[in-house]
């Protein structure tokens, strides 16, 4: 019967929450958009407006040819003819679409850029009566705006004409109605010609000034009846038109959108050019072997710029290849070398790098190639063999510029327009030489294949070195260097926490590291390690972080030892009066182990398996260093070396990227691609056994081996971390518990001792017991006093844990022996306040007993005890305020 009540309860309370929920879902406008891809079976279209679209679209119509009957034509359309985050642009200086925002945020603040024109288009619904033989009535919806952070990605539910204008965004939602017709013309088009219907501004001139930038720190102060009035117009007209085969010559959508109006009425607005590609249901089809021979012939092709910067690398040349370039290639973003800063100025005002005319949306601070990215879009690769059995692939992609703003990365990604700062390619990869060479086409949709005279190569490098640490090597250079472009080369650079994650489909690579700077490691090493004595003294008694076997994964599980991301403070100040320094070390390899070991990833290799590496007095090591903040520069290195296992010592040798400096040439200076390499850096990590009686740090210094007098000089780095977090925390924890809980009662009680001795001398010797010091009695007695009032840590305090006490640190409260001990202490720490309170009375009596005698005898007042102690006090806090000042 319970069970039953309680199944009725539930049911009853189930109803009551749907029936809260429905009212507010069906009032909330914002509940419907989280479905914005779904159709609406509801609306019905009655193509009202066909004999207006026969009048305006009548100079397609006459060459539309004619279109075959089709079944799922309305299903095919659908997938086909929609694009989404496609450009649009207007000419400079005519009549808006969009009024032009002010309130939009500044493109240097929070490090986004400038606004984006997006548009989208989504065919809604295609009528299955067929007016006539060459074309097909069909309906969409559009959304195109100005937006600084998002896109528009998703269909409107509401399909009705619509203008959001907000900070920030700034949207047009046009509804459409026309014709689909197919053209043989150029050859072969698809087109569609459509009438809309949209909200727009009544002056789109208007500017909507609702904030004051003068001050980018003040909140943003709105005015009243900012907004421009709107008007509803139905004469827009929208021509689109799609390639009939989606190939490297023909993949892009094009189109225009005009106003009926006459220049001069309110609703006119200046023409609008759109351009973007395709959606997913387009596929796309390799055929242009021509062009792809005219870049790449012979194969492979022998590039100068790799061959120079990139010598003695093993390239990628094993199976999977468009799984793997899908995984290291795909919407990632890429930077051009510092080497190559090639922008040239052209006669228009515009900047040009490469083969890329920069447009107007890239500002003038964005033209170095250090401020701009390469990022590879609408990737294709279809795998394949050839007669010998070698694997092949046919790729087609494009490489498309954009700002370095790591704030539109993700919206560059969703980007499909077609500028001349893309660039469409299609090549071909051949693992008997592991290159990737394409043809690279510039320009918008309806570009010929005279623009198609840039040659891209891609690589795939297994091997790295303190110089070379790139998954993906690439160059674009230019077919007729006669006439041509300036070269460009373009890397992927890996952050060390790609190396030290492991993956599933990074098993196959066999990543490997050469090292280049163990010869002057080894000469650093002779000149900075200690003496004999001091070598065999450490070695018997103290234990450094090493290898606990000779295997590949005890040698991995170091590499993450050896790793430290820490708080650190200068050497000469004391951690609590430093600025703080954040420093982070990455161990890339260790030995020949390049990254971290997984024993998934190394099934298909039992020979990574065998004995790894020998425990000697080196290891040979390689990482990345970086230290920021504090009272430093931001400092990044690339380092290799040796590490010392017998007395946790690294000996490295530094290579920071200085290209980047303004007013730097490569020429005149002693560099190693672009690297200066004159950098020593020494690491100290403490020794494992010792971490019960002290504290746990690393020491490092940098070194750099250049003059002040040069420009690249880099100010000597010398600091200690704070405290480390370690395994087996809690175990060292409780031994520096229980030694710091005996070392206090063992001075207690000599404390004791040495009090009770005071007192049976005073009983003998009563004469001179009124020369002991009151001050230094009563001082004693304070001392004892304060830890039994606040509770406080009695003789020793480990200030160095004090930040750092956690749930676990305070876990010894219980633990019923230290409680005991506590309780134990407290009581040694008052029969020593007892004892000096009595010794402190005794003194008392005997100076009134011996008053007169001693006003004749000279004795140390007082008075003078206590200056002096307070002039030693003020001097070693005049000397700490110096130290922490300097």
């Amino acid at each position: 019967m319970g069970n039953i009540l309680c199944l009725e309860i539930h049911h009853l309370w189930g109803l009551l929450v749907l029936l809260l929920i429905v009212p507010v879902a069906i009032s909330y406008p914002h509940f419907r958009d989280d479905f914005p891809t779904l159709d609406n079976p509801s609306n019905t279209y009655s193509y009202a407006r066909f004999p207006e679209v026969e009048k305006h679209c009548g100079f397609l119509i006459s060459s539309a040819s004619e279109l075959p009957p089709d079944d799922n034509r309305s299903g095919r359309m659908k997938k086909e003819l929609f694009f989404r985050n496609g450009d649009w642009n207007q000419e400079p200086g005519g009549v808006p679409l969009l009024p032009i925002d002010s309130r939009e945020m500044p493109s240097n603040t929070f490090g986004y850029g400038p606004p984006l024109n997006l548009v989208s288009f989504w065919v809604n619904d295609v009528d299955p009566a067929r007016r006539a033989k060459n074309t097909v009535s069909v309906s969409g919806v559009m959304e195109i705006g100005r937006i600084r952070s998002g896109s528009f990605s998703y269909k409107p539910y509401d399909w009705s004409p619509k203008l959001y204008l907000e900070r920030g965004i700034n949207k047009l939602t046009i509804i459409f109605e026309g014709i689909y017709l197919e053209s043989q013309e150029n050859g072969g088009r698809r087109l569609m010609c459509l009438l809309g219907n949209a909200t727009i501004p009544k002056d789109s001139t208007q500017k909507l000034d609702s904030c004051d930038h003068g001050d980018l720190q003040s909140p943003c102060q709105p005015k009243v009846n900012n907004l421009p009035s709107t008007l509803q117009d139905d004469q827009i007209i929208l021509v689109l038109e799609y390639p009939k085969t989606f190939t490297l010559t023909s993949r892009g959508i094009s189109g225009e959108l005009k106003s009926l109006n006459q220049r001069g009425k309110p609703a006119y607005f200046d023409k609008v050019h759109i351009s973007s590609q395709p959606g997913d249901g387009s596929k796309y089809r390799f055929g242009s072997e021509k062009l792809v021979a005219r870049a790449c012939s012979p194969y492979p092709y022998p590039d100068s710029l790799i061959n120079q910067d990139v010598q003695d690398v093993e390239m990628f040349k094993g199976h999977d290849f468009c799984e793997d370039l899908r995984q290291f290639v795909w919407n990632e973003v890429f930077e051009f070398a510092s080497t190559w800063k090639n922008v040239v100025r052209i006669t228009n005002g515009s900047s040009k790098i490469g083969p890329f005319l920069l447009g107007n949306e890239i500002e003038a601070s964005y033209n170095s190639s250090d401020k701009l990215r390469l990022m590879i879009q609408e990737l294709v690769c279809e795998p394949g063999t050839d007669q010998e059995g070698f694997q092949t692939a046919m790729v087609s992609a494009v490489f498309r510029v954009i700002q370095k703003s790591e704030y539109l990365y993700r919206e560059e990604e969703k980007r499909t327009g077609l500028s001349t700062m893309t660039l469409s390619s299609e090549g071909r990869w051949h693992s008997s030489h592991g290159q990737l060479c394409m043809v690279g086409c510039i320009g918008p949709a309806g570009y010929l294949s005279d623009s198609c005279k840039s040659r891209i190569t891609l690589y795939f490098p297994l091997t790295f070195s303190i110089k070379q640490h790139s998954r993906v090597v690439g160059t674009i250079s230019s077919i007729n260097p006669a006439d041509g472009h300036a070269s460009l080369m373009f890397q992927k650079l890996t952050t060390p926490i790609e190396f030290t994650s492991t993956h599933p489909r990074d098993n196959h690579f066999k990543w490997s590291y050469t090292y280049t700077k163990l010869k002057q490691a080894r000469e650093f090493q002779s000149r900075s390690q200690p003496s004999n004595w001091e070598r065999i003294l450490r070695n018997s008694i103290l234990q450094y972080p090493t290898s606990k076997g000779e295997d590949i994964a005890s040698f991995s599980f170091l590499t993450d030892v050896l790793s430290i991301e820490v708080r650190a403070a200068p050497q000469t100040l004391t951690n609590s009066q430093a600025p703080k320094t954040n420093v982070k070390m990455v161990l890339l390899s260790i030995g020949s182990l390049f990254g971290r070991y997984d024993p998934h990833s190394y099934q298909e290799n039992p020979e990574a398996e065998k004995a790894f590496h020998s425990i000697s007095e080196e290891i040979e090591v390689s990482g990345h260093l970086k230290v920021e903040g504090g009272q430093f520069s931001n400092v990044s290195l690339f380092f290799e070396g040796i590490y010392d296992p017998t007395l946790g010592q690294m000996y490295l040798i530094g290579c920071r990227d200085v290209l980047q400096f303004q007013g730097f040439n490569n020429d005149d200076r002693d560099l190693e691609g672009g690297m200066d390499c004159s950098i020593e850096i020494k690491v100290e990590y403490s020794a494992k056994n010792a971490r019960w009686l002290l504290n746990p740090n690393i020491k490092f210094s940098i070194n750099s081996q250049r003059t002040k007098e040069d420009s690249l000089y880099l100010s000597p780095i010398s600091s200690n971390t704070f405290l480390l977090s370690y395994s087996k925390k809690f175990d060292f924890l409780m031994v520096r518990k229980g030694f710091e809980e005996g070392l206090r009662v063992l001075l207690l009680v000599m404390a004791i001792l040495c009090i009770h001795g005071q007192l049976r001398y005073t009983e003998n010797q009563g004469h001179t017991t009124a020369y002991i010091s009151l001050v230094m009695l009563g001082l004693h007695a304070l001392g004892f006093s304060i830890p039994l009032i606040t509770g406080d840590e009695v003789l020793l305090r480990w200030k160095e844990f004090a930040p750092y006490k956690s749930s676990a640190y305070d876990q010894f409260q219980n633990f019923h022996i230290f409680q005991s001990l506590d309780l134990f202490i407290k009581f040694l720490m008052l029969i020593a306040l007892l004892e000096t309170a009595k010794l402190l009375q005794r003194v008392w009596e005997s100076r009134k007993l011996r008053k007169e005698y001693m006003e004749f005898h000279y004795y140390c007042s007082q008075k003078t005890v206590l200056q002096v102690l307070t002039s030693e006090g003020c001097k070693d806090g005049g000397q700490s305020w110096k130290t922490m000042a300097g």
